[in-house]
């Protein structure tokens, strides 16, 4: 019974390590955001964003002007024909995560 004591305390102690990761940014968009906002045709948070603001700031993965603020209160706010995102789809962490990875300048495809 002592041998099965020190292996499952470790790996209870493992998994709670895990559960305090810090959220992927990218897997969360790409799970949340991707189905409107990836590039290519049949996305239509990126079609309107080329209506209203060029193709240049369509693709929201492309975009180098982007704050974490801005992110932050579209995905909880809504903007435009985007619905509001409640804490009970994506927490506060995960939104931040989401907010983080955008907002990081990345190469133009």
């Amino acid at each position: 019974m002592r041998s099965l004591i020190a292996p499952l305390a470790l790996l209870s102690f493992a998994s709670g390590s895990l559960a305090h990761a810090a959220p992927d940014g990218r897997a969360l968009f790409v799970r949340n955001c991707a189905s409107c906002h990836a590039s290519g045709p049949g996305h239509p948070g990126t079609a309107r964003l080329t209506i209203d603001s060029g193709p240049d700031f369509a693709v929201l993965e492309q975009r180098t002007d982007l704050t974490g603020d801005h992110v932050t209160t579209a995905v909880r706010q809504g903007f435009l024909m985007m619905p509001p995102f409640r804490r009970t789809e994506l927490s506060d962490a995960e939104v931040q995560a989401i907010a983080r990875w955008l907002s990081v300048p990345k190469p133009k495809r």
